[in-house]
């Protein structure tokens, strides 16, 4: 921006994990327990999904283009990894909240779905399976979810960055390390 020095939005938080825009004048911040809608003046805050005796992270925002010539508008949509929810106590899953809160849906019920990325369309939201380590797909609707060919690689560990499609949607970048030696203790 053009000021000399960051301002900061509000003064204090507490345990705040990570973030992501959700459009150009609020955002959605992980404060371990919950996920947070700020406005970018800091005036305005709602809470879009909480537990507890969970862990809510990794908050992506999916948009979707208004369509031309109806009356479906711009939408915006928050993916992101839930750990320890009643639904899934022993696991994380991938889940999605609209923007104002409404239409909580669990996406996944894998034991190890973290790190969600949406496809530019905003159809598809990719995320890393670790159980095996595997780069996994699902509808922003739900549905099945199906591995992305070419993503399981023998011997290595994923990173722990999400998959990011290109903008054209042709392209998905991701880290990796090799795993050089056993993971698991002997017997």
């Amino acid at each position: 921006g053009t000021n000399a020095s960051p301002r900061p939005i509000f003064e204090q938080e507490r345990d705040i994990a990570n973030f992501a825009w959700a459009g150009n004048d609020q955002f959605v911040v992980s404060e371990a327990d919950k996920l947070v809608r700020f406005s970018l003046d800091g005036k305005s805050r709602a809470v879009l999904a909480s537990d507890p005796n969970a862990f809510l992270n990794a908050p992506e925002t999916c948009s979707t283009a208004a369509t031309a010539g109806s009356n479906t508008p711009e939408s915006h949509r928050i993916v992101f990894a839930w750990a320890g929810h009643a639904e899934n106590s022993t696991g994380r899953s991938i889940w999605r909240v609209d923007l104002d809160g409404s239409n909580l849906k669990q996406l996944t019920t894998g034991h190890g779905d973290q790190d969600p990325s949406c496809s530019p369309d905003g159809k598809w939201v990719y995320f890393i399976n670790n159980n095996p380590d595997r780069i996994r797909r699902v509808s922003i609707d739900g549905g099945a979810v199906e591995d992305v060919p070419g993503t399981t690689i023998p011997n290595s560990i994923y990173g722990g960055f999400a998959a990011h499609i290109s903008p054209d949607g042709s392209k998905l970048a991701f880290v990796l390390s090799e795993a050089t030696q056993s993971m698991v203790a002997p017997g």
